[in-house]
């Protein structure tokens, strides 16, 4: 990832990134085929979203029952969802991945 990329990833995502590793790591599909890749960070960011979402719908609707918050909280992590966000983003354009991956659509 170029000093370029960075910039314009943080501009996005209004974000500036302390380690550049790590950064790399969330960032590199498996399909690069090294030990380290983003499945790892991405099973810890899905829990640590739920959780976000779920405090998030807890504070902002006060008289909604658990069973109507639970069905808005499935909605807003779904893939589907975090698809069109990420892609609304553009942040299929940051992700590392095999040539062969990216040529079939990643």
């Amino acid at each position: 990832m170029t000093e370029d990329d960075l910039k314009a990833l943080s501009k996005i995502l209004g974000y500036r990134f302390r380690d550049k590793g790590l950064l790399q790591e969330a960032l590199s599909h498996p399909s690069l085929g090294g030990k380290i890749n983003y499945q790892r960070l991405e099973f810890l960011g899905d829990r640590v979203l739920g959780l976000v979402i779920a405090e998030l719908l807890y504070a902002r609707f006060k008289l909604v029952k658990e069973g109507v918050l639970a069905r808005r909280l499935a909605d807003l992590v779904r893939r589907e969802t975090l698809v069109i966000v990420a892609t609304g983003l553009g942040l299929h354009n940051h992700i590392l991945m095999a040539k062969g991956t990216e040529d079939d659509g990643g």
